[in-house]
């Protein structure tokens, strides 16, 4: 992996994210996180899509892992958020889970409708009950 986020190589694992939000480009530049990492993906200079990743999911050994900590951890996020922006934060979110390595898209894939469900509780078209611990793989 050439490019570096923050210093560090790109994670095993990563989402996008298209916010309609004016200090995202800033944020992601100032953001200096042990957890969570973003960066810009740029097109003609300007950011159009931002990845938002974390070195916890670098671990995951499944499915159901991957979509047990991917919520946790964009559930974490946006509560600091909530507490640092007060209530004018809108959860930003996260969608196309994808992976760095070839060998590790299959886990992904699979579950890339139900990934973005379970982090975008606002697009939840499913009944309540379906949650990431219900999943079997």
């Amino acid at each position: 992996m050439d490019r570096m986020t923050n210093f560090r190589p790109i994670p095993r694992w990563h989402f996008w994210t298209h916010p309609n939000s004016a200090w995202m480009e800033s944020f992601v530049s100032r953001l200096i996180s042990p957890d969570i990492v973003m960066w810009a993906e740029e097109t003609d200079s300007v950011p159009a899509w931002f990845a938002w990743s974390s070195n916890h999911l670098d671990d995951v050994g499944s499915p159901k892992e991957f979509l047990d900590r991917s919520t946790s951890l964009k559930a974490l996020f946006d509560g600091a958020m909530l507490i640092a922006s007060g209530p004018s934060y809108y959860p930003i979110e996260l969608v196309n889970p994808s992976a760095e390595e070839v060998t590790d898209r299959p886990m992904v894939i699979d579950y890339h409708i139900l990934v973005t469900l379970a982090l975008n509780p606002s697009r939840l078209l499913i009944p309540k009950r379906t949650t990431a611990s219900t999943i079997t793989t």
